[in-house]
């Protein structure tokens, strides 16, 4: 599809494109149902994209980065009974988490280096191991007053950045390889300044978005 628009410059960025499909999938869904119907029909319809991409494609590079996707709405429908479960007991039920995290994820090394490496397998286990990590640390955030403004907004931003960095990454990939002279500091300040400007531009029109979904 990124071929039919002429997209051709950014095919090795072709995993953004599956992110903002997945983007107009959960605004289209969530827009025209409630929020525990749209949650199960955008599941379905996930894993069903991730289940026929994994059957067509051996690599995992057109699901791996959306099947985080349903988790993140897991997340955002039971954040309070997450919150709720770490209020007593936080420091041992830190730990645990954090045992929790290490066991998957010396596990999962250990699976991939006996040749148990089944790409979707890898891919899901991956994304839990994430959401392992994720999950304590968010929690323990929360205990911790941040009053640093720029951290907060980098905070907001963060998504945005993992969105559009690659794009500004690959430019100045394209651009050094052309033959053209572009220095290191100017590629990482131009990278710098560029991603957290357009970041924070996508951010507002996300939220925009967002603000008309029926949550």
């Amino acid at each position: 599809m990124a071929e039919a628009f002429t997209i051709r410059y950014i095919q090795p960025l072709w995993f953004i494109w599956v992110i903002i499909a997945v983007y107009i999938v959960f605004y289209a869904v969530f827009n025209h149902t409630e929020i525990n119907v749209g949650a199960y029909w955008f599941a379905v319809i996930t894993i069903a994209y991730i289940l026929i991409s994994a059957f067509v494609n051996p690599r995992d590079e057109m699901y791996a980065s959306i099947i985080g996707m349903p988790l993140g709405i897991l997340w955002a429908m039971y954040e309070r009974k997450i919150d709720s479960y770490f209020e007593i007991g936080f420091l041992r039920k830190e730990i645990v988490a954090i045992v929790a995290f290490v066991i998957l994820f010396i596990g999962r090394l250990t699976l991939s280096v006996v040749g148990f490496d089944n790409q979707l397998f890898q891919s899901v286990l991956r994304n839990i191991i994430t959401i392992a990590f994720i999950v304590p640390l968010i929690e323990l955030l929360k205990k911790v007053k941040i009053q640093k403004r720029f951290l907060i907004w980098l905070g907001t931003i963060s998504y945005e950045i993992y969105i559009i960095h690659p794009f500004i990454l690959y430019f100045f990939e394209k651009e050094t390889t052309e033959g053209k002279q572009v220095g290191n500091l100017e590629i990482v300040l131009w990278t710098i300044g560029l991603t957290l400007l357009l970041s924070s531009v996508l951010q507002i029109v996300q939220d925009n978005l967002v603000r008309k979904v029926k949550l």
